[in-house]
């Protein structure tokens, strides 16, 4: 199951396809989502890389930079970058979105877990020209101390109506609490 935000552009995705196996991309305008602008970003599906062409201020925030220009793939681990790539090809395939669960990573090691939703936009002659996708943090952003995300590390993708993950990576083992972090307490309330 996914985020209530994730589904909701899933819903309207898939209201939006009119008999077609996925959108126009003249179909569709971010400002449709309304509250979600600010998590929302569209990739060029036309370069070859998937560079980032609009960027909604929540994701620009939590990179701490302008990612208009850079390819999807680059703001992964080095280890899930062909993971990336393999999740843009399955929404070119299947012409569907797919939701990867990932964890952003600061470079302090501070993390939080989100729900990136990839999904096609064509264009006239029927090839996927853009791809909307969408970032849900499933955990506290707080987590991430005001720090900014160095990379994306795969957890598992979905497509959208499945059941059950296309795969997912092993659970690692917890880490060891971090000796420099300290609990918080606010009127005796434990805050973090």
């Amino acid at each position: 199951m996914f985020h209530p935000n994730t589904q909701r552009m899933i819903d309207d995705w898939t209201r939006r396809c009119g008999g077609r196996p996925a959108p126009l991309r003249t179909d569709f305008s971010p400002a449709a989502l309304g509250g979600l602008m600010p998590q929302l970003f569209m990739l060029d599906g036309e370069t070859g890389e998937d560079d980032f062409r609009l960027v909604g201020g929540l994701i620009f925030d939590l990179h701490a930079r302008d990612l208009r220009g850079v390819p999807f793939r680059q703001l992964w681990a080095r280890g899930d970058m062909l993971k990336a790539t393999a999740a843009l090809s399955e929404v070119r395939a299947s012409l569907a979105p797919v939701v990867v669960s990932a964890r952003a990573h600061t470079a302090e090691g501070y993390e939080t877990r989100i729900e990136i939703t990839l999904a096609p936009l064509m264009g006239s002659d029927g090839a996927v020209e853009r791809m909307l996708g969408l970032y849900q943090p499933t955990s506290s952003l707080a987590r991430l101390l005001g720090k900014p995300v160095e990379a994306l590390s795969f957890r598992a993708l979905q497509p959208a109506g499945a059941s059950e993950p296309l795969w997912a990576t092993p659970t690692a083992p917890q880490r060891p609490p971090r000796a420099d972090l300290r609990v918080v307490a606010i009127d005796g309330r434990r805050v973090a």
